[in-house]
């Protein structure tokens, strides 16, 4: 191989657009000092162009010697090394000289074509692009194909009924991923092949018969060796043409009881030979059972592709079936929430003069402020007191929850409350961060069996308007509290949680525990995993004394206490386990279930804790 940087002209193809206007260009080959394409091999090409055969040329699409160029595009320049390469794309464009070849022929790949040494099958061809129509070469295995023609998706030979094959290794052919380019229009060296259809093989064979004259007919008549005499009057024509018709006389003879003979071609057939006359019912006989086998074969072919249909229209119709119950479903659940709020709307209706009772008394609080807006404190002193449960000294850590489930029930019987809901407080206080108690003993219970806790108690007070009010009172110091002691368990029991509106000062602390705020307000961080708030309710019937509590307020609590009896049956003790709970424990107690799906378990206690869900 002789090829020299900067005087050989190099050939390759538009490969990538990288960047804004670079281009990424695969290199193919070479043209040697007498103009003839010499194509790189893998090797070769590494060496030269490493590392994969490319050169990098920047500015490709927008300079302004370069013109005219698209991805796919052939194209021949001349390389010179590339001084800011580092270690790949050792060379570049020189001068900017670069150019577009244009190939004479297309070439495409064929498909579905049956090649054998002197003929071929064309009626099933195809090529990829089938938008494409015009005269084309054929690629197929290892040979070239040729000259063909595409038409309304029906490829034929562009002249005769004949097309030539080329070794696909004598030909300038270019391939890059599934594109292909002739360089050069193949001419020596090729094996002419006979592409006729059975018809257009029957035509020839028939225009063949005519030739012979009434001595010959009355010869054959006579029962004379007629097959003899064909190939005489075959071979009138150039040597490659003869060699090419006795490939078809015996495509002929292999085929003549599959041919359409007119009815006058088959009487006239039959007369001329016994052997013919054997042959036609020979293969009207077999054309008979081919034909029972083939409309069988057929009706079997569509008893199988009606049950597919029929299978894939079950399919279609089960889905449809199933978006017709999620959309019932999903009307189902807008109703509920309709009811709801109508619910809700009868509420207040019907509790109107109680929430304007109690408003005028949220307006004498508010009377009761000074000139810069803030009530007039009295007392300065805290209202609630942060109160420790504490492990002795030799208690063990409990990891297993049939341990703390004893241990609860002993806590439980010790305030006076049925053990039973011990299997239904530890999974709902480890998954839900909002929890509300029929009773605060059951939350004192829970506690006290955890072993190695911190928890404020504080009532709502009626004046209660902003989060403030709640952080002052205890949210603010178990929050920070959670902070400085991440292995202990924290909890914030707020007593007639509905002595004010929930919706106002508790909204930021409701947000921040459904996700819609990242942080709390003040402390500026996260929710805690290990601080949980516990609420009790006061009557909102009778007496009316509570604002009344609404589920969509409070999405995803729980809720323990409200349904069953709470009391401890007679003869029920539960002795104690010893040991203390870490929050690492705590937390693998909670349900395997998403929250949205576990909080449905409470829908009975819901209705109780919730009026209007009655």
């Amino acid at each position: 191989m002789e090829f020299y940087i900067e005087k050989n002209k190099v050939l390759g193809i538009v490969d990538q657009h990288i960047g804004v206007d670079n281009a990424r260009i695969k290199v193919m080959g070479y043209f040697d000092n007498e103009e003839k394409f010499k194509k790189f091999n893998n090797a070769e090409i590494i060496k030269i162009f490493p590392m994969e055969g490319y050169i990098f040329e920047p500015s490709f699409f927008k300079n302004k010697y370069l013109k005219n160029f698209n991805e796919g595009d052939l194209i021949e320049f001349l390389a010179t090394p590339n001084p800011e390469a580092k270690g790949t794309h050792l060379f570049r464009i020189l001068d900017y000289y670069a150019k577009n070849i244009k190939t004479e022929e297309k070439i495409f790949e064929l498909q579905n074509v049956k090649l054998k040494i002197h003929e071929i099958d064309l009626t099933k061809a195809e090529i990829v692009d089938r938008d494409y129509s015009g005269d084309f070469y054929g690629l197929f295995e290892d040979y070239v194909i040729g000259k063909l023609r595409i038409h309304n998706g029906r490829i034929t030979p562009m002249m005769s009924k004949e097309v030539k094959k080329w070794p696909k290794s004598n030909c300038e052919i270019i391939e890059f991923e599934s594109n292909h380019w002739l360089l050069k229009k193949p001419s020596d060296g090729y094996i002419l092949l006979d592409a006729m259809d059975k018809s257009q093989l029957f035509e020839w064979f028939r225009e063949k018969l005519q030739i012979i004259n009434k001595s010959v007919v009355k010869e054959l008549d006579e029962k004379t060796k007629w097959r003899t005499l064909l190939p005489e009057i075959i071979g009138n024509s150039t040597d490659e043409v003869t060699k090419l018709n006795s490939i078809r006389l015996k495509r002929v003879e292999s085929n003549l009881d599959n041919f359409n003979f007119l009815v006058e071609d088959i009487k006239l057939f039959t007369q001329i030979s016994e052997k013919l006359n054997q042959t036609y019912n020979s293969a009207l006989e077999r054309h008979k059972t081919e034909l029972r086998q083939e409309y069988a074969d057929e009706i079997e072919e569509l008893k199988k592709d009606k049950e597919i249909e029929k299978k894939t229209l079950e399919g279609l119709l089960s889905k449809i079936s199933i978006e017709i119950a999620h959309k019932n479903k999903e009307i189902a659940s807008l109703n509920d929430e309709i009811a709801a709020r109508n619910a809700e709307l009868e509420h207040l209706t019907q509790n109107k003069e109680r929430i304007l009772s109690d408003f005028s008394i949220i307006q004498e609080v508010l009377g009761n402020r000074n000139s810069t807006g803030r009530v007039e404190e009295q007392n300065q002193e805290e209202s609630f007191v942060i109160e420790t449960v504490a492990p002795n000294q030799n208690e063990i850590q409990i990891t297993q929850k049939d341990k703390f489930l004893a241990r609860l029930k002993y806590f439980l019987n010790q305030q006076n409350i049925n053990s039973s809901l011990a299997n239904k407080l530890i999974p709902v206080c480890a998954s839900c961060r909002g929890i509300f108690l029929k009773k605060i003993e059951l939350g004192l219970a829970f506690i006290e069996a955890c072993g190695n806790s911190k928890y404020i108690i504080q009532q709502v007070e009626p004046d209660w308007l902003h989060f403030k009010d709640l952080w002052k009172n205890g949210l603010g110091a178990i929050w920070k509290s959670s902070y400085e002691n991440p292995d202990i368990l924290h909890f914030l029991i707020l007593e007639d949680v509905n002595l004010a509106s929930p919706e106002c000062y508790m909204r930021p602390l409701l947000d921040c525990m459904y996700g819609i705020r990242k942080q709390i307000p003040f402390a500026k961080t996260a929710y805690p995993n290990n601080l949980r708030i516990l609420a009790t309710k006061i009557s909102s019937e009778e007496p009316k004394i509570g604002l009344p509590l609404y589920d969509k307020t409070f999405k995803n609590w729980g809720a323990v206490g409200f349904i069953g009896d709470l009391e401890i049956p007679d003869g029920q003790y539960n002795s104690i386990v010893e040991g203390y709970l870490d929050v690492k424990a705590f937390l693998s107690f909670k349900s395997d279930e998403p929250i949205e799906d576990y909080s449905t378990k409470f829908i009975d206690d819901y209705k109780v804790l919730f009026d209007y869900l009655r």
